[in-house]
């Protein structure tokens, strides 16, 4: 039976800081730690402007990514991802995600039918 070592000891090389321009603060090294401790091959990826934001505490700044049979409590959520840009991309079958993507007509069509029968807002007819 071959010997497998603690989780802890395997998760060094899943957190990524060679683009990190500044080094981690505690909090951030803490906050790191946590969002990889219970995802096995999970990845967190620094950017140049990672930083824990100064009102909400939240890690700012990293991609971060996981296998598919990953709980979803393990996805790093955050109330602000809702308040700008941000991008989450889930792929399953990574031909169909770019199969849809690649005709942005279509696909903005759809996303608006559907967004006209979900959400109660007037939105522009779909052509």
């Amino acid at each position: 039976m071959a010997h497998k070592e603690p989780l802890a000891a395997t998760r060094a090389h899943a957190l990524q800081e060679q683009f990190a321009v500044t080094p981690l603060s505690r909090d951030e090294q803490s906050t790191c730690t946590s969002m990889l401790q219970n995802v096995e091959d999970a990845r967190l990826l620094l950017m140049p402007t990672h930083h824990i934001h100064p009102d909400t505490g939240d890690l700012m700044g990293f991609r971060f990514t996981c296998p598919p049979h990953a709980p979803g409590t393990a996805l790093p959520v955050i109330r602000q991802m809702f308040h700008g840009h941000t991008l989450v991309e889930c792929q399953a079958d990574e031909n169909a995600i770019h199969r849809f993507m690649l005709n942005l007509e279509e696909n903005r069509a759809k996303m608006l039918q559907f967004m006209q029968q979900v959400l109660p807002l007037r939105l522009p007819s779909v052509r």
